[in-house]
């Protein structure tokens, strides 16, 4: 599959490193902007646009600028500004001394920074905030007004510290001698953008119409305000943000990071009824059930367009939402619906999802990838395997696991039991054992 990357450099760079060191090693397109000449971009777009399967914008104004002036023929999209990165430069921002009144933001929507501020208890003056998603027309002329948006906040405001989303504005700011910190968007959510773009595409390709879509809402209980633990709650919120993620990965879904605290999956009903059982048991209501200060409503939906999946699953979302406990509601179609699906007490608790969390953490590999390895460890206990025949059972090249191999052992996840020649030319071939249980106790 041919992935064309578009947009700043420093940016291709960051997302050309995470596509490539994924499974099935797509071959990679790269196309630097900026341009002086829309007219002669939009030329040469189409002709990058000919030669790809998925385009990929680093952002969202590079994708809206050629939104408006072109029909995106291939299946496209555009790394979005995830609410988790700018919470964490914020947390990060107020623990080194900086009051939020004291910084100007621009990249994210107002509603989005005032959640994310009520979550940190900021009972302060607010930042400084340039929501360019409803007052800028994101044209060429945008880089040079949100660059002077920062500077009069620094020069005639106070503004101590500027965060950005815009590569350009940040180098310019910083060549002023402005304290600036550059919001990226994390490796785990350009690689949902890659799967969920690919995801599409494969749908595309083969005509698949079963969607599902699973519309994710999490409230912090009453109980948390009470305690006013902010430490304990947003240490709640980030775990169950990966468990969240963890289950999209299971069913090889893509995930959309709405806000803080609303996600949308959308994977295909098979997968969906093969990870829960047919929803006797959905795993990530039992996760939610450990968090004290948290409940976490679901709506799941079923339909033959993506639209009309995504509209089932809010109406399940909205009937969950009327209940006092963590619960999904499953809607086929306006007569057909099954819910309140809640977690059963006395079910046992699920050791290995922290498991699959905590080696990819440490390999840098995706959940999936560890669940898979983990499932042909199990499978053939005991048993020694060369790379090429533990790259026939997962099913990806050679070349490929060779890559996933180098990362388990420098993890010391693989132990090497020997050498195998097969003929008298060439290396002998590892013989290796996966030791992935390592961290289950």
């Amino acid at each position: 599959m041919r992935v064309g990357i578009v947009g700043h450099p420093v940016k291709v760079s960051v997302v050309e490193k995470v596509i490539s060191e994924q499974e099935d090693f797509p071959e990679l397109k790269k196309w630097m902007l900026p341009s002086t000449n829309m007219e002669s971009d939009l030329e040469e777009f189409k002709r990058f646009q000919a030669a790809a399967d998925i385009v990929i914008f680093c952002g969202i104004y590079d994708y809206t600028s050629f939104a408006s002036s072109i029909v995106f023929e291939k299946v496209t999209g555009y790394i979005r500004n995830d609410v988790s990165s700018l919470y964490k430069a914020l947390l990060e921002a107020s623990l080194a001394g900086y009051p939020f009144s004291d910084i100007s933001i621009d990249g994210y929507r107002r509603e989005e920074i005032e959640e994310i501020l009520s979550e940190l208890r900021s009972d302060r003056r607010k930042p400084a905030v340039r929501d360019y998603f409803k007052t800028e027309i994101l044209d060429e002329s945008v880089i040079g007004r949100i660059t002077e948006f920062h500077w009069e906040n620094v020069k005639c405001h106070g503004s101590q510290l500027c965060v950005t989303c815009m590569t350009p504005v940040c180098e310019e700011l910083r060549r002023r001698g402005v304290r600036t910190i550059l919001v990226s968007s994390t490796a785990e959510n350009i690689r949902l953008e890659y799967e969920r773009l690919k995801y599409e595409y494969r749908l595309k390709q083969k005509g698949i119409r079963d969607i599902a879509m699973i519309d994710i809402e999490i409230r912090n209980s009453e109980q948390s305000v009470i305690f006013e633990d902010d430490y304990a709650t947003a240490l709640e919120n980030m775990q169950i943000m990966e468990k969240v993620y963890l289950f999209a990965q299971k069913m090889q879904g893509a995930v959309e990071e709405m806000n803080l605290t609303r996600y949308l999956i959308v994977t295909n009903k098979s997968a969906l009824e093969k990870e829960t059982g047919v929803f006797r048991e959905i795993r990530l209501l039992a996760d939610a059930h450990r968090f004290s200060n948290l409940k976490l409503f679901m709506g799941i939906g079923f339909g033959n367009t993506a639209r009309e999946a995504r509209s089932n699953a809010r109406v399940g979302l909205s009937r969950a939402k009327t209940c006092d406990r963590s619960c999904a509601f499953v809607i086929y179609d306006h007569l057909s619906v099954q819910g309140p699906l809640e977690y059963r007490k006395g079910a046992p608790e699920n050791r290995t999802d922290d498991m699959y969390i905590k080696i990819a953490e440490k390999t840098s590999l995706s959940i999936n990838t560890v669940r898979r390895l983990m499932e042909i460890e199990n499978r053939h206990r005991g048993d020694s395997f060369t790379v090429a025949e533990l790259a026939n059972l997962y099913g990806v090249s050679e070349k490929s696991m060779y890559r996933i191999v180098d990362k388990l052992d420098a993890q010391g996840y693989i132990a090497e039991e020997g050498r195998r020649i097969k003929d008298n030319f060439g290396r002998p071939s590892r013989i290796i054992k996966l030791k992935l249980d390592l961290d289950e106790n």
